[in-house]
């Protein structure tokens, strides 16, 4: 039970926190939505993700293994639309 909320707190709870902070700032202050949701994605969720990249551990083979599939697969995507486009006769 104990590590279920660890896991809560470091992975859902500072999404929630941040989901909060953007509410807080629509009902208290009245703000426009379309500023407040501009705010969380290109100042709030940049920062969540690099927090989350900088806390983790993440050992050495991991992080090869991870990298060298990530090249696989957009490798294999871009395969599939050539040949999805020569099909097409694009």
């Amino acid at each position: 039970m104990l590590e279920l909320l660890q896991i809560f707190a470091d992975n859902i709870l500072p999404i929630l926190l941040i989901a909060g902070v953007g509410v807080y700032l629509r009902r208290g202050f009245d703000v426009d939505p379309r500023t407040v949701s501009t705010m969380m994605f290109y100042a709030l969720s940049p920062a969540l993700i690099f927090h989350s990249l900088v806390t983790s551990t993440v050992s050495g083979e991991e992080f090869a293994s991870i990298y060298f599939l990530t090249i696989a697969f957009q490798v294999i995507i871009a395969i599939t639309a050539y040949i999805t486009l020569g099909l097409q006769g694009v």
